[in-house]
């Protein structure tokens, strides 16, 4: 990972506000049993309306150009962007790792492929870069992930969808993907990504957007079928379903453990909910210090999460070279992603 950048919408919202807005929870138990206390959102709890003058594609503009400038490249460097995201500004078309490519003027011959991931996103689409580079496909990937939940909110949605306004942020993370090795020169490289590993168990996902689709296309005749029951999200289940697998992750890690015979220093996660991973931290005798974890400042941003908590990981924690991270995803499909990382 060679260079990193975010954007956040600019106005935070507190639990307080969120829970003036909703009137289910009061903000204490926003905190207790998620582990929000503010979150950055195009949604205004505060009005009551959604932000019209900013959207996802505008976050993840902002956020590929900081990583652009922190890395010291153009985007005549990059070769691929990946964008990844379930919550994209416009459904199907114009694409949106299209719609980024053309913001950055990036030249013809950069690729611009979309996955449809949410917070497994930032992972999976590390995975696909990661092996462009390995291959040499491609000197640098651009990965760009984003997560404009909120925007899916209406006021007149507001029973339905409560705890979205409850639980998600909206943001972008922007990650340089790239081989540090000489173009003539020997490959030396310790560090970097090494194995990945994936898994996916669809009969527990938890998530379903029913209309909208080519099965369920929104039609005059079933507007008022569609808004009450647009998104549904069975929150119960995500507690039993992400510490399942995190475990399923964590075993799978540890046959590279027994070959290595290594420990990793860091176990960093997205920010799906941060009292149950803690909890799990704690389960598998990890030292919650040997994490990091930001969900209380931004909520849970979806596919962008990981990258916002790489990005400020190394900011602030400064890992020391040769120090191992374990990165494990769990999201909707039901997807499980994992790989370990040396600084």
């Amino acid at each position: 990972m060679k260079a990193f950048g975010e954007s956040l919408p600019p106005t935070q919202f507190s639990n307080e506000d969120v829970a003036r807005w909703h009137g289910r929870r009061d903000a204490n138990w926003i905190y207790e049993k998620i582990g929000n206390r503010f979150r950055n959102t195009l949604f205004d709890f505060r009005s009551n309306q959604l932000c019209t003058d900013l959207d996802e594609d505008d976050l993840a503009h902002e956020a590929s150009q900081r990583a652009l400038k922190a890395g010291a490249l153009s985007i005549e460097d990059i070769d691929t962007i990946l964008f990844a995201t379930i919550s994209p500004t416009h459904n199907v078309f114009p694409d949106s790792a299209c719609t980024l490519h053309r913001r950055l003027d990036a030249p013809p011959n950069t690729a611009a492929i979309t996955l449809t991931t949410g917070c497994a996103g930032t992972l999976n689409a590390m995975m696909l870069a990661s092996s462009m580079v390995q291959c040499g496909q491609a000197r640098n990937v651009l990965v760009c992930s984003t997560s404009a939940m909120s925007a899916y909110i209406r006021p007149d949605l507001k029973d339905a969808m409560w705890l979205y306004g409850s639980i998600f942020g909206d943001g972008a993370s922007a990650i340089v993907v790239g081989s540090d090795t000489p173009a003539r020169g020997r490959h030396e490289e310790t560090r970097g990504f090494s194995s990945f590993f994936t898994g996916a168990n669809p009969d527990k996902d938890v998530a379903e957007m029913r209309f909208g689709g080519t099965k369920r296309p929104l039609h005059s005749g079933n507007v008022v079928e569609a808004l009450a029951d647009f998104v549904n999200f069975n929150f119960r289940a995500v507690p039993e379903n992400l510490k399942t697998g995190l475990t399923h992750l964590y075993r799978q890690s540890g046959t590279r453990d027994e070959k290595e015979h290594e420990q990793p220093d860091w176990v960093l996660f997205n920010m799906s909910n941060v009292r149950v991973q803690q909890e799990w931290l704690r389960e598998q005798e990890i030292g919650v210090d040997r994490s990091y974890f930001n969900q209380e400042r931004v909520g849970n941003c979806g596919a962008a999460s990981l990258g916002l908590v790489l990005g400020e990981f190394v900011e602030e924690r400064k890992p020391a070279p040769g120090q191992l991270a374990l990165l494990l995803s769990v999201g909707t499909g039901l997807q499980y992603a994992g790989v370990f990382y040396r600084f």
